[in-house]
């Protein structure tokens, strides 16, 4: 006797052969997968873009002028994105971009990436929008999508902090004091 179980352990159908066998177990397969997953994935691509850059509220601005931002990359589908590729949309651009690569983005998980400027004096707050592109597929089985998608990202950027004009570091002023105690010294044996 030939008995066919579901997922459960239930006895669902007895002597059962051949094209008959095939059909119930395809019909028992299709009724596990559509309780398990209630939006059964289908190899549609979806509508607009399933990746989102934000950049986060802060930049800092080195001592050499460069700006450094940090943005966050996110994946706000359903489906994992593969082979994502950031670049600045302007290929000439002094900016860089690290990682720039990134192999796999899964559902709801969010990556840091590190955007620095070239350098530029800023004396007051500036608003600044980076445009960039991102390459990436993503799909289900054997049904891949390749996605090209531009995003621009707005930036505000507020001047390093530095210390007040006409005061001098303490170590300056132990050099001032070092250079005229020589200085006198040099006085007194030239004599």
């Amino acid at each position: 006797a030939l008995f066919l179980l579901d997922h459960e352990g239930n006895i669902r159908r007895r002597d059962v052969h051949g094209e008959d066998l095939e059909s119930a177990v395809a019909k028992l397969v299709a009724e596990r997968v559509s309780a398990t997953d209630p939006e059964p994935l289908n190899p549609q691509p979806e509508r607009g873009p399933i990746l989102t850059l934000l950049a986060q509220e802060k930049s800092q601005v080195d001592r050499d002028g460069t700006v450094s931002a940090i943005l966050v990359l996110e994946n706000t589908s359903r489906r994992a994105a593969q082979d994502i590729r950031i670049a600045l949309a302007d290929k000439d651009s002094p900016h860089s971009i690290h990682p720039d690569t990134i192999d796999v983005l899964h559902p709801g998980e969010q990556r840091t990436v590190q955007l620095q400027l070239d350098p530029m004096r800023v004396t007051a707050p500036l608003e600044r929008d980076v445009h960039l592109s991102l390459s990436y597929r993503y799909g289900v089985a054997d049904t891949w999508t390749d996605v090209l998608q531009e995003e621009t990202v707005p930036m505000t950027v507020r001047p390093a902090a530095r210390e007040p004009e006409g005061r001098r570091p303490a170590w300056a002023l132990w050099v001032l004091a070092g250079l005229s105690a020589a200085a006198l010294l040099a006085l007194v044996l030239l004599r």
